[in-house]
Parts: C-alpha cells; structure tokens; sequence
C-alpha cells in the first residue's frame, strides 16, 4: 500500500517537473520578436486568468505537502534504522531482510524528497522567468510606441 502512494507521488512529481522543463525551454528559444511578442502576449492574459492562478497555486500547495510528507516520511524511516542500530549491539543478530526492507524505504524517501523538492524549486523558478519575460514584453511595448 505504501508502494503505490510513492509511485503516484514520484509519477506526479515527475510529470510536473517534464511539464516544468518544456515550458521553460519552450520559453528560453530565442524566437523572432514578432513571435515572441505574440508568445509573451499570450502569457501575459494566461496569468491574468483568476482560474489559471488558482491551478497553479494549488499544483504548488499539492506539491508543498508531498515534499512536507516525504521528508517526514525519511525522517521516521532514519529514526527506524537508527533504533534498529542500536537494537543489533543489543541483539546482535539482525534480520538481513528487514536491514535490506528498511534501506530500501529510506532510498524511496530520500529519492521522493529530491524529486519533490525538484519539482517545487523548478516550477518557483519558471514563475519568476515568467515574470521576467512579461516585464521585458512590457518595455518592448512601451519601446515601439516612443518610436
């Protein structure tokens, strides 16, 4: 049961973070001005969209939780092993499988903890590239009406 919440986290983080990645390549191609114009246009009424905000910013809170549960969930996996440790100087045969079981849960956690984190820091970052751009297209207008 555990298993299938880390593959849906780790498969929606990861389509977050290809969407991420295309948009921000999509964005940093050095198009001809007339396209660009009309692409940074078409963006600057996309963000103005109230339904367009809100997605966002639940996509960013559903993506804050996941990176808030995954790093809980490393911490309590660490604190296992760290008992386990201090168990095997007590008993000091240690069950190899639950040794192997409890590594492999703290790889998940810690590899659900970079993707999550990943993917809350890139789409962070293709905000402020956005709006980077919207203000650039802003003084490219304000630029050819002074001509």
């Amino acid at each position: 049961e555990m298993q299938t919440h880390y593959d849906l986290e780790n498969s929606f983080c990861l389509v977050l973070m290809a969407v991420v990645g295309v948009s921000t390549l999509f964005l940093m191609i050095p198009w001809p001005p007339s396209i660009r114009a009309l692409l940074i246009r078409t963006l600057h009424q996309i963000g103005h969209s109230d339904q367009a905000r809100w997605t966002f910013c639940m996509v960013l809170a559903v993506v804050t939780v996941m990176f808030v549960w995954s790093f809980w969930a490393m911490t309590s996996v660490q604190n296992e092993l760290d008992l386990m440790k201090q168990n095997a100087a007590v008993n000091a045969v240690t069950d190899m499988e639950t040794r192997l079981s409890l590594n492999l849960k703290k790889f998940r956690t810690q590899r659900n903890v970079y993707i999550t984190g990943f993917s809350l820091f890139s789409s962070l970052i293709l905000v402020r590239f956005y709006k980077i751009l919207s203000r650039i297209g802003e003084i490219e207008n304000k630029l050819e009406k002074t001509k």
